[in-house]
């Protein structure tokens, strides 16, 4: 399945095929939108592309424990800040 190549490689390649989409489809409601619009919309990508990196990471290399607790205080952490913004 690998053909040789480092697994962080296809873990790359799948977020950006199932991200890369919805980012594009959005650009033209970021370009409207207001400032708050855009921090809001911002936001929202940045959650998605993240949480299609976790299922790309469980889809090639299996997921933890360990895995799962330092993604979800990421996000936890990024949303305090954006709601500190507000």
């Amino acid at each position: 399945m690998y053909l040789g190549m480092h697994p962080g490689f296809y873990t790359t390649a799948i977020t950006l095929l199932f991200s890369m989409p919805v980012i594009l489809g959005a650009y033209g409601r970021f370009q409207k939108a207001e400032l708050r619009g855009r921090l809001k919309l911002a936001a929202l990508l940045t959650l998605f592309y993240g949480l299609a990196a976790i299922l790309s990471v469980a889809l090639i290399s299996g997921i933890a424990y360990t895995f799962l607790h330092m993604q979800c205080g990421q996000k936890k952490l990024f949303l305090g800040v954006v709601n500190l913004g507000e």
